[in-house]
């Protein structure tokens, strides 16, 4: 089920196996960024799912300015509603998108009331990634 598509990225339910879906397609401004992780937290929560592959090999860099703002908004939103979240992330191979990410890491591992609750591993392609959050 396709959740939200538009130019900058792809949002789907994979019903069967209960994992959520997201694909950049392009550089994401703030604003789409904000707009795409409210989609998906919904996404998330409606359906109750704690699965989620984020496909990033087509995007660049993360603003800090988004990272902080899912940082203070959206993750204790999700981790309030939820056991625990298990992510799957193919990043690009673009070294200041992967500096915002580590960034990003950094912050979650430095709450204890996140870091407990949030598993993140990183794969080199989104088909490794699926069979990893199958098997989890």
């Amino acid at each position: 089920m396709v959740y939200r598509d538009n130019k900058f990225i792809r949002i789907e339910l994979d019903q069967d196996n209960k994992i959520a879906l997201v694909k950049s397609k392009s550089f994401i401004n703030d604003k789409e960024y904000q707009r795409s992780w409210y989609a998906l937290a919904d996404l998330l929560l409606e359906h109750q799912i704690n699965k989620l592959l984020i496909n990033d090999q087509d995007t660049k860099v993360v603003s800090l300015k988004s990272v902080e703002w899912l940082m203070q908004n959206i993750l204790p939103k999700l981790l309030a509603s939820m056991n625990n979240l298990t992510a799957a992330l193919v990043p690009p191979e673009d070294i200041f998108y992967q500096v915002s990410i580590q960034n990003l890491q950094g912050q979650i591992d430095n709450q204890p009331n996140f870091s407990d609750k949030i598993t993140v591993k990183w794969f080199e392609q989104p088909d490794e990634a699926l069979e990893w959050l199958k098997s989890s």
